[in-house]
């Protein structure tokens, strides 16, 4: 457990949290790439990473997931293989909380399974959801509302938008270092589950007809044919 001072923290020494955090991962043999902690082999290449919505700018919120690459999936016109960042080039993101609960029920897909790119169900499927603004975040647009009344709503909203139910630094610590925890132990049941046949399985079943879905069937199913 890192101890730390009450503050508001900024962007910056919430990626120096989220490098520190996560190096129990570099145990099993991920590498920190600035914004991310990457581990690949002949097959796949996994991303820890931590990018927001347009909301989460503003809310001091962060989308901590992991996501899966297989080699030889190129979804576009270049090959995404060595990007640092890997999130909006592959479509399976899974949440750290997920990952023991999929493994512990037998990778069932009531666990986890395949959310379409506009899904607007992913969070805790997708991502874990962290905040960290700190409880000195000031949310209200009126100047005369007490620092009690101003947590009070900071902790509404965060919980409407995204299911978040802290305010304090501490505890964006404490779900930084419990994914980091997760991810270690339970990681590399997920990756191995989801092979090129799984995951064709995976966007038949539950994915749209929508251009990028469909590209993704497209170009799991060739690289499938040629193996």
């Amino acid at each position: 457990m890192y101890s730390i001072e009450l503050f508001i923290m900024n962007i910056n020494e919430f990626w120096e949290i989220f490098e520190k955090t996560n190096k129990p991962l570099s145990e099993i043999g991920f590498v920190f790439k600035g914004k991310s902690w990457q581990f690949e082999n002949n097959s796949y290449k996994i991303s820890v990473e931590a990018p927001t919505d347009r909301l989460g700018i503003s809310m001091q919120v962060r989308l901590v997931k992991v996501c899966i690459m297989h080699k030889g999936i190129i979804p576009y016109e270049e090959d995404p293989w060595s990007l640092k960042e890997i999130a909006g080039s592959t479509a399976f993101h899974i949440s750290p909380d997920l990952l023991p609960k999929y493994k512990n029920a037998l990778f069932k897909n009531r666990i986890w399974q395949y959310k379409n790119f506009n899904d607007k169900n992913k969070s805790g499927i997708s991502f874990k959801p962290v905040y960290y603004g700190g409880n000195k975040k000031w949310i209200m647009k009126d100047k005369s509302f007490s620092k009690k009344e101003n947590e009070k709503h900071l902790l509404l909203s965060l919980k409407s938008s995204y299911g978040i139910n802290y305010i304090t630094e501490e505890k964006c610590y404490q779900a930084l270092e419990m994914a980091a925890l997760q991810i270690k132990d339970n990681v590399f049941y997920w990756a191995e589950k989801m092979t090129l046949k799984e995951s064709i399985k995976q966007l038949e079943k539950y994915g749209d007809d929508w251009w990028i879905t469909e590209n993704w069937k497209e170009k799991y199913k060739t690289l499938y044919d040629t193996m």
